[in-house]
């Protein structure tokens, strides 16, 4: 996109560039050793073109220097998501959660249940590109994040967040009982 990069040569960054090979690729365009900005820069302006691979890399990046903030490590979540890498998009929500994003919440538990139910529909299906591709299913495809009708909240049992599902409570609301674990 012209006007919205300070490079021109976007083609030139490859998703499977050695940590080396990226640090030289930002130096040579910004005349010096790329800073977290520069990482978190260039991963969201690759995440705007949907060069979300690219973007990964970046932003893997930047979320293991010291300086990041959380905002890279939702937007990591999100190009998992968007390469239908569920559980790494899971693990990186379960991550901003803990550092406070208290919004991702809902994407942890959606994420939760889907990957619990794509691990009883299809055993045997790796869960990178389940459903089609990219899309990585029900939260991968076109940006919508359906609200499944699940009651959570923390359990005061174990303080981890818990889910039921089954059977029905009161409002005829679904019952999820998984839990969502935090490593």
């Amino acid at each position: 996109m012209p006007g919205t990069s300070d490079f021109d040569d976007f083609e030139t960054f490859s998703p499977v560039m050695t940590r080396d090979e990226i640090i030289e690729w930002f130096s040579r365009r910004l005349g010096h050793p790329p800073d977290p900005h520069d990482f978190l820069k260039v991963g969201t302006q690759f995440y705007q073109l949907g060069a979300y691979s690219r973007a990964l890399v970046c932003l893997q990046q930047y979320v293991n220097l010291p300086a990041a903030q959380s905002m890279g490590r939702h937007l990591l979540a999100y190009c998992y998501l968007s390469l239908g890498e569920l559980e790494n998009a899971l693990n990186e929500f379960k991550s901003c959660v803990r550092e406070n994003v208290h919004e991702d919440w809902q994407l942890v538990v959606e994420l939760a249940i889907e990957i619990e139910e794509a691990r009883r529909n299809h055993p045997a299906t790796p869960l990178v590109g389940l459903n089609g591709g990219g899309g990585g299913g029900t939260l991968g495809g076109g940006g919508e994040f359906p609200l499944y009708g699940a009651a959570t909240g923390p359990d005061v049992n174990n303080g981890q967040q818990s889910q039921q599902q089954g059977g029905s409570s009161p409002g005829g609301m679904a019952r999820i009982t998984a839990p969502v674990e935090f490593d």
